[in-house]
C-alpha cells in the first residue's frame, strides 16, 4: 500500500512511497497526528544518492516485521535533508549533542510529541545486531519503551532542548571584531595546521574537497602578502592538482565525485553532487587565471561537458545529484543488482575486449594499470601525473591518442546502466552552478557553458521566482518552500557571475 509519500515531488521521498513504513512528509498533519495519538515521532532524514540510506531502505524499511514495529509504535516521517537543510541542520545537531560524535545520513532520530525535542539519535542501523551495532527492530522497541516509560520528564524536554542550542549561536560581541587582514591571517593558519602536505587537503581520509577552504588559499596566493602568496600557492596547487589527477576527478566522464574515501585522492565515494561541481568549476577557473595549469583547463572542460550532457535539464534547470549506485550493461552477464561504483569502474577483461592492444597498453601506462587492482576487483582510473609528464613530452601526438582511446571508454560507457539522476532543481545549488558554469566560459572562451547559464537563470526566473520571493525546489513541474537566506546568497552570487560574463539587463 502507498503511503502519504506518493504525493510528495522529491524523488527522495517517493523512492520511499510504496515502503511497508507509514511514512508522512514533515507537516501539520503528521505533528499533529503525533500529539492526538502521543506517539513519539521517528525522523529518517536522507537524501537520494545516498548509499547507506538505500542499505537502510532495503534491510529495513522493506522488512514488513521492522516495518510493522515502526507503524505500532512510532508517527513516522521522511524527510529530504536537501529540501529542508533547516531541520537536517537542527538534527544534526541534536545528534552531536547526544551521540558526542558527528552525524550523517540516513539520520535516525526519535523526537517528543510535544516541541519535537529528540530523545535519542543515531545514523544507520543494521535490522539484525552485527559489528557492535544493535539491530534496528529491536533498538525501536527500546527506545518506544524509554518514552512510555519517561514520558512525564519527556513532556517539557523541548524547553531544554532549546536552551541548549541557543548556547551553540552565542550573542555577538562587537568588541572582538577583527580587521579582514587578522581575520585572513587567523583563517589561514588554521588551514595550515590541517594541510596534508604530502598529497593536498586537509585531514586524513575520507577526505573531502572542501572548495571554500581552498578558495580561502586562492585568495592568499593572490594577495601582496609575500609570505602568504608563496605558502598558499604551494597548497592550493598541491591540493587541486593531486584532486584533479587522482580518482575524484572521473578520468573518463568528468566532474568530480564527492570525496576520497582514501588520504591520497585515489578511490571515492562515487555519487556526484551539483554543489561540489558548482564550486570546483568556479575554483579551477581562478586557479587557471591564476596558475596557467592546462591540466585546470582540461578539467573544466570535462567538468562542463558532464554538467551541460548530464545534470542539465530539458527545462534548463541544474538536477541535484547523480546516485553513487548502479548496475552494468543492460542485456548482459554485467547487469545485476545495485553497486556502488559499477558504472564508472572498469577491469582488464572488458577494457581488452574494447581497446586494440597497442591501445591498452597507452592506458596501462598512462593510468598505471600495474598490479592488483584499486577498487574491489576492478580499476578505477587515476593518473600519475610524473611518470606521465615524461610520458606525454616525449611524443606530442600521444596525448592525441590517449583522448581518443578515452572518448572511445566514454562511448562504450554510456551503454552501461545509467546511476539515478535526482533531477529535484534546487534554487540555492544552481545558483552555485550558474556561478561556476559563467566564470568557466568566461576563463576558457567558452560561449555554450555561459549560455547553459543563463538557460537555468531563466529556468529560476520563470519557475521559482514568484511575488518577488525566491522558492527552494522544483521538482516534478511545481515549485515550493520559501527560500532560505543561502539561496537568496548563492542566487546574488551567480547572477553577479553571470553579469560579468554576458550581460543581460533582465538578469540585473
Amino acid at each position: 500500500m502507498p503511503n502519504r509519500l506518493q504525493q510528495q515531488t522529491s524523488p527522495y521521498l517517493l523512492q520511499h512511497a510504496g515502503n511497508p513504513v507509514n511514512w508522512q512528509p514533515w507537516d501539520e498533519q503528521a505533528l499533529n497526528q503525533s500529539k492526538q495519538e502521543d506517539k513519539p515521532i521517528l525522523l529518517s532524514i536522507g537524501y537520494s544518492a545516498c548509499h547507506w540510506c538505500h542499505v537502510m531502505e532495503a534491510e529495513s524499511f522493506e522488512n514488513p516485521q521492522i516495518a510493522e514495529v515502526m507503524n505500532d509504535n512510532f508517527i513516522c516521517i521522511k524527510v529530504d535533508r536537501e529540501e529542508r537543510p533547516d531541520l537536517d541542520k537542527i538534527y544534526q545537531l541534536a545528534h552531536q549533542m547526544l551521540t558526542q560524535r558527528s552525524g550523517g545520513w540516513p539520520l535516525t532520530v526519535a523526537l517528543t510529541p510535544n516541541g519535537h525535542a529528540p530523545f535519542f539519535a543515531g545514523t544507520y542501523f543494521p535490522p539484525e545486531s552485527r559489528h557492535n551495532m544493535p539491530g534496528f527492530g529491536d533498538l525501536l522497541k527500546k527506545i518506544a519503551l524509554h518514552y512510555t516509560d519517561n514520558k512525564s520528564q519527556l513532556s517539557e524536554y523541548h524547553v531544554s532542548f532549546e536552551k541548549a542550542l541557543n548556547k551553540l549561536n552565542p550573542e555577538w560581541d562587537d568588541t572582538q571584531i577583527s580587521t579582514p587582514e587578522l581575520a585572513l591571517e587567523s583563517a589561514l593558519s588554521t588551514l595550515q595546521q590541517q594541510y596534508d602536505s604530502t598529497f593536498g587537503g586537509f585531514g586524513d581520509a575520507p577526505k573531502f574537497p572542501h572548495p571554500s577552504q581552498l578558495e580561502l588559499l586562492l585568495l592568499g596566493a593572490a594577495s601582496n602578502n609575500i609570505n602568504h602568496s608563496e605558502t598558499c600557492s604551494e597548497m592550493l596547487v598541491t591540493s587541486l592538482s593531486n584532486m584533479v589527477n587522482g580518482g575524484l576527478y572521473d578520468q573518463i566522464g568528468g566532474g568530480f565525485f564527492r570525496y576520497s574515501v582514501d588520504r591520497k585522492w585515489q578511490i571515492p565515494h562515487f555519487e556526484k553532487m551539483g554543489y561540489d561541481n558548482a564550486q570546483l568549476l568556479y575554483l579551477y577557473s581562478r586557479a587557471y587565471q591564476l596558475e596557467g595549469n592546462s591540466r585546470y583547463a582540461e578539467a573544466l572542460e570535462g567538468t562542463a561537458g558532464w554538467v551541460i550532457r548530464e545534470l542539465q535539464t530539458d527545462s534548463g534547470g541544474y538536477a541535484s545529484t547523480l546516485d553513487a549506485d548502479s548496475r552494468g550493461k543492460k542485456g548482459t552477464d554485467e547487469e545485476s543488482s545495485y553497486e556502488e561504483g559499477k558504472y564508472y569502474v572498469w577491469n582488464e577483461t572488458d577494457l581488452r575486449a574494447i581497446l586494440s592492444e597497442e591501445q591498452y597498453l597507452l592506458l596501462e601506462n598512462y593510468f598505471g594499470l600495474y598490479g592488483e587492482e584499486n577498487f574491489e576487483g576492478s580499476w578505477h582510473f587515476n593518473i600519475n601525473p610524473e611518470t606521465n609528464h615524461e610520458l606525454l613530452s616525449n611524443s606530442p601526438q600521444l596525448k592525441e591518442s590517449i583522448d581518443a582511446t578515452i572518448k572511445q571508454l566514454h562511448e562504450f560507457r554510456r551503454e552501461r546502466e545509467m546511476p539515478a539522476l535526482d533531477d529535484k532543481i534546487l534554487s540555492g545549488w544552481n545558483g552555485l552552478m550558474i556561478k561556476g558554469m559563467a566564470c568557466a566560459g568566461k576563463t576558457l572562451g567558452h560561449p555554450s557553458y555561459i549560455d547553459s547559464a543563463q538557460r537555468a537563470t531563466d529556468f529560476v526566473r520563470n519557475n521559482m521566482w514568484q511575488g518577488n520571493r525566491l522558492l527552494a525546489t522544483c521538482s516534478k513541474g511545481k515549485a515550493r518552500l520559501n527560500g532560505y537566506l543561502d539561496d537568496y546568497a548563492f542566487m546574488l552570487d551567480g547572477l553577479l557571475e553571470s553579469l560579468e560574463s554576458k550581460w543581460r539587463t533582465v538578469d540585473l
